[in-house]
């Protein structure tokens, strides 16, 4: 999800809200970018073809730098108040988590688990390569596509609550 972009793109849905003016729809504008990235990678692999692992981390690494780049634009917009507000939610803190945000979490997390669970035979299948799923009866593009999409909407809304705390690396926004 970092390298796919999918951070950097709720990062610029909360700093959007911030620059509105509509500080308390931070969650909801970094979760509605996320997913919208997500959207238009895959829309972008679809069209070039680019459906191997190696191809989508280059995709998401050049949309990752001009998502930023444009998080960084807007952060000059900003008046003092709202930069510190913004450098709290860019940098990432779990101070302020709540239990309502535990509980969504947990829901979460357990969803995830069921997801790898249920897809777990697929996922085996496809980390022996493409040609050897598809000899063996899996859509590789269709599996991939469902759970890129799914990831990265459990990636949104976790980044949403808390930002992207990249240093604690694979904990949070990973």
């Amino acid at each position: 999800p970092y390298t796919l972009g999918v951070s950097s793109a709720a990062s610029l849905g909360a700093v959007i809200m911030i620059v509105m003016g509509l500080p308390n729809y931070q969650v909801m504008g970094a979760i509605t970018a996320a997913i919208l990235s997500t959207l238009v990678l895959m829309q972008i692999a679809s069209r070039w073809r680019m459906f191997e692992p190696g191809q989508l981390v280059l995709l998401g690494t050049a949309q990752n730098t001009a998502l930023i780049s444009i998080v960084l634009f807007l952060q000059f917009q900003l008046d003092r108040a709202d930069v510190l507000q913004w450098m709290h939610w860019v940098v990432g803190s779990i101070q302020n988590i709540s239990w309502v945000s535990t509980v969504i979490f947990a829901v979460l997390a357990l969803l995830l688990a069921a997801l790898f669970v249920v897809k777990g035979r697929t996922f085996d299948l496809m980390s022996m390569g493409d040609a050897w799923a598809k000899s063996k009866g899996i859509d590789t593009v269709s599996e991939r596509s469902q759970t890129l999409l799914g990831v990265s909407i459990a990636v949104a809304i976790v980044v949403a609550y808390v930002g992207p705390v990249g240093f604690i690396g694979i904990l949070i926004p990973q």
